[in-house]
């Protein structure tokens, strides 16, 4: 098991949490209006942002446990899964958690409001998604309470199977066929978008959900296992910084959804060569800035949501703002963007570190040090 870490695939991550976290934003109070047009279409591309996450815990997750499952042994997978486990699920329990009493809240008194489609998203048979990690499996009218945490479930989906996976790519040798699986697995996943979807968009619906996350996840643990073997002079900031402005361009556009899965094939190269590259690009996502936003990321992205909606309830009672000017939006967005940073600091600071360090210590290294004597 590897411990060190790349820092320029932490920093990334916050680049990516936020990207969701201001397309959540605009779509919530309806800005895209008043946004430039190349802006607002990149800011519509925001969801990607989870398939950047997927790419990159499947190439971190690889980087960090497959030669542990050089053979499947029960033990080495119950250990995974306890340390997957220690890592996701205590910061998703407690941002779930919280929405308990905003939900009573507004149910009990009137002088908070929220439409009658959204309170439908906070029912018991919905909560038991959220808590079981199954509420991002496909399953009907499973998604609800903390929306973003389908993610973390599907990702947990993607966790139950990759000592399996692991195990396989851990007996296959050639770069060649490494690459040759994402290629397959890029096809394949067009020809579902024009079965499924008949072209209109990349992304399989709601209930095929896994198929995304899964293929992607595999994407990224295929990365890790070919740049363990392309010689360093593969990787350059130039690679870096021409995929990043093609990928900027294609959302400035406002490409039409089919050609989503170029952009994720893009972010696919990016992730390859920030895993090695040493250029201007790889240091900046290596500053203090950006790694303290890719720590905290996780507990941003779980948090939010929740800040999005208090926020939204407060600033709608500020009554010396015009609620459709641009002092409004612009104090909306600093306000939501500073809260959502401070939430996953705090998130990320008494749950998130305290309880991966705590439940890793109990299930694993004290299990250890107990079998030693």
């Amino acid at each position: 098991m590897h411990s060190g870490q790349i820092h320029a695939l932490t920093g990334i991550r916050g680049i990516a949490a936020l990207w969701v976290v201001i397309l959540h934003g605009v779509t919530y109070v309806n800005a895209s209006s008043v946004l430039p047009q190349w802006l607002s279409n990149i800011i519509n591309k925001g969801w990607l942002g989870v398939d950047l996450f997927f790419i990159l815990s499947g190439f971190v997750i690889a980087y960090v446990h497959q030669s542990d499952f050089v053979q499947l042994k029960f033990n080495s997978i119950k250990q995974f899964l306890k340390l997957r486990l220690a890592r996701i699920y205590p910061a998703h329990l407690v941002a779930t958690l919280i929405l308990i009493p905003i939900v009573v809240t507004v149910t009990l008194f009137s002088f908070i409001t929220l439409p009658a489609n959204v309170l439908d998203n906070y029912d018991f048979k919905k909560f038991l998604f959220s808590l079981s990690l199954t509420n991002g499996w496909g399953f009907e009218q499973s998604i609800g309470w903390n929306y973003p945490s389908w993610s973390v479930a599907s990702e947990w989906f993607a966790y139950l199977l990759f000592p399996l996976i692991a195990w396989i790519l851990n007996n296959t040798k050639s770069t060649k066929l490494f690459a040759t699986i994402i290629f397959c697995i890029f096809i394949l996943m067009y020809i579902a978008a024009i079965k499924m979807n008949g072209a209109t968009q990349y992304m399989p619906q709601a209930e095929w959900v896994l198929l995304r996350v899964i293929s992607e996840f595999i994407v990224g643990c295929c990365l890790y296992n070919i740049c363990t073997k392309l010689p360093r002079y593969f990787y350059s900031d130039s690679v870096s910084f021409t995929t990043i402005l093609v990928i900027i361009l294609l959302c400035s556009f406002g490409v039409h959804s089919i050609y989503d899965g170029i952009i994720v094939m893009l972010f696919s190269l990016l992730i390859l060569n920030l895993s090695h590259s040493k250029g201007l690009i790889s240091r900046f996502l290596s500053t203090e800035i950006m790694l303290f936003l890719g720590r905290i990321s996780y507990s941003i992205y779980l948090t939010h949501f929740t800040v999005l909606i208090i926020f939204n309830q407060v600033m709608k009672r500020i009554p010396f703002i015009e609620k459709s000017s641009i002092e409004y939006l612009v104090t909306f967005y600093i306000g939501y963007i500073i809260l959502s940073i401070i939430s996953g600091k705090l998130l990320f600071s008494w749950v998130e570190n305290p309880c991966r360090k705590f439940l890793k210590f109990r299930w694993i290294e004290n299990n250890v040090n107990t079998s030693k004597k």
